[in-house]
């Protein structure tokens, strides 16, 4: 356990559905954990173990300030969960959506590329493959078929590129249908559970 205890974990959008439930297991496996929020975000499901993160607010589309922040936390280790455009009908600004989901990514792999975490893993989703009358492996080709596809499959290719190039440690992970523990209410197994 002392391994971890030495470990630095950076989670973006650890107060959102899956980087919540991330933060709260790291918690638990003795990591330091640090979570990275927009100004605005609503804490509601990191609201108890709030006093036991560290909490950064940041916009990750200034590149400065994200530089700034990951050269100050160091972290070994980088979950990137942050995202806008998931939920489209409600986040629908489409410049929100460029810049989060690609700038606000590259921004972030570059700031960590500069201090050498050892692994950075990328959310992406499953859209990016786009509409498939089969079903999806890991080696499709992406064709992503609406903006928020488009943004994530870029960010994707970008760190596909940074670990080519330069060899830089990052995973990408599509998650699936994920349900569970701080889901939104009108989502599908809530609302079949109602």
């Amino acid at each position: 356990m002392s391994i971890v205890k030495d470990k630095t974990i950076l989670i973006t959008g650890g107060a959102g559905f899956i980087g919540a439930n991330f933060v709260y297991t790291f918690l638990e496996l003795g990591y330091q954990v640090h979570v990275l929020e927009m100004k605005n975000a609503d804490l509601w499901r990191i609201k108890k173990i709030k006093n036991e993160i560290t909490l950064h607010n940041i916009d990750l589309t200034n590149y400065k300030e994200t530089q700034k922040t990951i050269f100050k936390i160091k972290p070994d280790i980088v979950l990137h969960f942050a995202t806008y455009g998931a939920y489209q009908r409600f986040q629908q600004d489409i410049n929100l959506t460029i810049d989060t989901n690609i700038k606000g990514t590259i921004n972030l792999i570059n700031a960590c590329y500069k201090i050498g975490v050892e692994c950075f893993i990328n959310t992406g989703t499953n859209s990016e493959y786009g509409i498939k009358d089969k079903p999806m492996k890991e080696t499709d080709l992406l064709e992503p078929d609406n903006l928020y596809a488009i943004t994530k499959a870029s960010a994707t290719r970008y760190c596909q590129m940074m670990a080519q190039k330069f060899d830089f440690p990052a995973v990408i992970m599509r998650p699936f249908a994920v349900y569970g523990p701080f889901e939104e209410k009108e989502r599908l197994i809530p609302t079949i559970i109602k």
